[in-house]
């Protein structure tokens, strides 16, 4: 007689091996998303120091600091792109 905390996980069943395949999906979901969301304020970001470079030429002679405020604007609207990605492992399973 086996252990009775082993299990046996039979895959022939429909519930159980659509379960898995959505498991094994999510993953790549949740990759997906974060990446999509770290690159959207990377590319905000890029942009508002190309912007300050061309407005002030001292920053590149290093005469003028660049103004890091509007990063932090940046860093919220990435972390409110991070809501999914943070939901979608929690909400799966219930669903």
């Amino acid at each position: 007689m086996p252990p009775e905390f082993i299990f046996k996980v039979d895959i022939s069943k429909p519930e159980v091996f659509v379960g898995a395949l959505l498991g094994a999906m999510l993953v790549y979901l949740f990759a997906a998303l974060a990446i999509r969301a770290v690159g959207k304020a990377a590319y905000y970001i890029i942009n508002d120091v190309r912007a300050q470079f061309k407005e002030k030429p001292g920053i590149l002679e290093g005469k003028e600091d660049l103004i890091t405020a509007g990063a932090l604007i940046y860093h919220k609207g990435a972390l409110k792109q991070m809501i999914l990605p943070g939901l979608l492992p929690v909400l799966t399973p219930l669903a």
